[in-house]
């Protein structure tokens, strides 16, 4: 991820050095510089987009995880108390 975060400041760098270049040039150098920030902007929120699908992809799976896994544990420890209660060796109150 560390490696997509430094692609996403260097265009955006890249991005604002353009710009100030556009500002300080004239006739067709100045549409140049204004067409090349244009790109690396584009460039900026492509990769801040793909940015937000991994965190997005990561956050359902850890909670997809983490449900699965306390439904599992839920269930489990029913099973035991079902089966403890069955013996006599717990008494369960359902009330």
């Amino acid at each position: 991820m560390t490696g997509f975060q430094a692609k996403l400041e260097r265009f955006e760098s890249l991005a604002a050095e353009c710009d100030l270049i556009a500002k300080r040039s004239d006739g067709s150098n100045r549409e140049l510089y204004l067409r090349a920030r244009r790109h690396y902007r584009y460039l900026a929120n492509e990769v801040r987009a793909l940015i937000a699908s991994f965190d997005l992809v990561g956050f359902s799976r850890t909670a997809l995880h983490r449900a699965l896994t306390t439904s599992d544990r839920v269930q489990s420890e029913r099973r035991k108390r079902a089966r403890l209660a069955d013996e006599g060796r717990i008494e369960i109150n359902r009330e």
